[in-house]
């Protein structure tokens, strides 16, 4: 009951913001096919239009998951957390509900594209050897979403100060970090933390690579 109850507020905050950016996202597919749903001997630039859409996943991944996040904490932070105070449960099992509230809105941009991919994905003629896959895409699309959203929820959930210094931590890391490793000739330690971080088994790995509707 309190998780109905949270979902149903997340939602009346968040509808409007929620609905544009599903829309967005739903476009990617459908703008990039257009007019190309017949295959032929225009498959060639449907698809060169596709693989350059594909882009857009991952940094509509991440705008879906700031939204939400963002959009969450925003209330709290402009009543100073007196919604969050009122609540008749600890503030941790409130966080906790609200994250799950936020994962299912989360999730609504990730079905609108399973929709707009199939509906591509059924359209389209393709040649003997190349497949569609919506489903991939969507996953693909849903779990970043998660990954984004968990990554500024958590940020949002946190003091300004905690935030303030860790991100205090990085701009340092990155600016001091290669002149210093140049100096000692070693290797530049922000470019070893972006790789940890975004190639596999790293959390952002979903980020990286391409993201293709139809492939082989």
């Amino acid at each position: 009951m309190m998780f109905r109850a949270i979902l149903y507020v997340q939602w009346k905050w968040l509808r409007w913001p929620l609905l544009a950016v599903t829309l967005a996202v739903a476009a990617i597919p459908l703008v990039a096919a257009r007019s190309d749903f017949t295959g032929g001997t225009m498959l060639v630039p449907l698809l060169n239009r596709l693989e350059s859409a594909g882009i857009l996943y991952p940094i509509a991944a991440i705008i879906v998951g700031w939204v939400v996040a963002a959009g969450l904490w925003y209330p709290d932070r402009q009543g100073r957390r007196v919604y969050a105070m009122a609540m008749p449960v600890p503030r941790w099992q409130f966080v906790l509900l609200r994250y799950q509230a936020g994962l299912v809105l989360v999730l609504v941009p990730a079905l609108a594209l399973l929709l707009a991919t199939i509906l591509v994905a059924v359209t389209v003629q393709l040649p003997p050897g190349l497949h569609a896959y919506p489903g991939s895409v969507s996953l693909r699309f849903a779990l970043a979403s998660v990954v984004a959203y968990s990554m500024i929820f958590a940020m949002a959930a946190a003091d300004s100060t905690v935030v303030a210094g860790v991100v205090a931590a990085l701009v340092i890391l990155m600016l001091v970090a290669p002149g210093v490793a140049e100096i000692a000739g070693a290797r530049d330690p922000a470019e070893t933390l972006l790789s940890l971080l975004f190639s596999p088994p790293g959390p952002f790995a979903i980020f990286a690579g391409r993201w293709m509707l139809f492939d082989v």
